[in-house]
């Protein structure tokens, strides 16, 4: 059985964020977006729901920001705290058992990432990316 997840982001991130997040076993189920555009429409076959400014302070659940802008991954992630936020690794992603990544965090396929690394909370380590040994 899948877990359901809510995406917050309709953009071309989405569309990554979602084929990463299948391929770990989580079903998509709601995607929300402040752009009027997207509302009403669907993503990779998810429907966007809503706005995220609408969404209540203490949501729960879980949930991946599929934004590309650091800033506004922090404001989101710093106002929604009662979700439960994802670390999504593309099983085509290359990561060392030691690294450590934080909560929200993205490894796209293709990426390779060395021992030692430390990843932060809400990263995006893109298609092809290296990072090497204790960086």
């Amino acid at each position: 059985m899948k877990n359901n997840l809510m995406i917050l982001g309709a953009g071309g991130h989405a569309k990554v964020v979602i084929d990463t997040a299948r391929k770990c076993g989580y079903e998509p189920v709601a995607i929300f977006d402040d752009d009027e555009k997207f509302v009403g429409k669907s993503v990779s076959g998810v429907p966007v729901t809503g706005k995220i400014n609408d969404l209540p302070d203490n949501l729960t659940g879980i949930a991946f920001i599929a934004i590309g802008s650091n800033l506004v991954r922090k404001k989101i992630a710093s106002r929604l705290i009662n979700l439960t936020w994802l670390t999504l690794i593309h099983p085509n992603a290359y990561v060392c058992d030691s690294v450590t990544a934080g909560c929200g965090t993205l490894v796209c396929a293709g990426a390779v990432i060395q021992p030692e690394a430390s990843i932060g909370n809400h990263v995006i380590i893109n298609t092809g990316a290296n990072i090497d040994h204790e960086c």
